[in-house]
């Protein structure tokens, strides 16, 4: 039976096993070539790579919800004493009306992310915006750097009310 390119696995797909494979085969190559680990490390989703999803702002907010990528993301919160959630690497963004798109694109480039979704209220809307850092901190500069810019009307984490979406 076929696959269809539907349900075909990008390359990002099996990124997470190749940096996993990279991994053991650099440590194995560190040191006696008889030693063996006597275990194996547990996977770690690795940090988004900006340069495969880089494209141009678009001059309006998109009108999709990337919840693949969201649910590979996970979640991360403040603390662990913190009661929400936000969606890990993820920046909303509402640009002021009228903001011009080379304003748009300036803003994303500054915080070095790049548009995967977003939701649009009639003429515009948010941007979702995926940002290389995966930490709360990171989130948090994000979101300083363009509240800080004039084009911007607000920055916010994406929260989420529970963790069924992104684990």
């Amino acid at each position: 039976m076929r696959r269809s390119n539907a349900t075909r696995p990008s390359a990002l797909d099996h990124l997470p096993r190749l940096l996993l494979l990279t991994t053991v085969a650099l440590s194995g190559s560190i040191g006696c070539a008889h030693h063996r680990a006597s275990t194996i490390a547990a996977s770690v989703t690795p940090a988004p790579r900006i340069a495969e999803w880089a494209h141009a702002v678009p001059a309006v907010a998109p009108d999709t919800f990337p919840s693949s990528l969201f649910f590979e993301l996970g979640v991360v919160r403040r603390d662990s004493a913190s009661a929400y959630s936000m969606i890990r690497s993820i920046v909303k963004v509402l640009f002021k009306l009228g903001a011009p798109q080379r304003e748009r694109q300036q803003a994303i480039d500054r915080i070095g992310g790049v548009v995967v979704g977003g939701f649009r209220i009639t003429d515009d809307g948010d941007y979702y915006v995926l940002i290389a850092g995966r930490t709360y901190v990171d989130i948090q500069a994000a979101i300083r750097t363009l509240d800080a810019l004039p084009q911007v009307e607000g920055a916010f984490p994406f929260f989420l009310g529970n963790t069924a979406c992104c684990g």
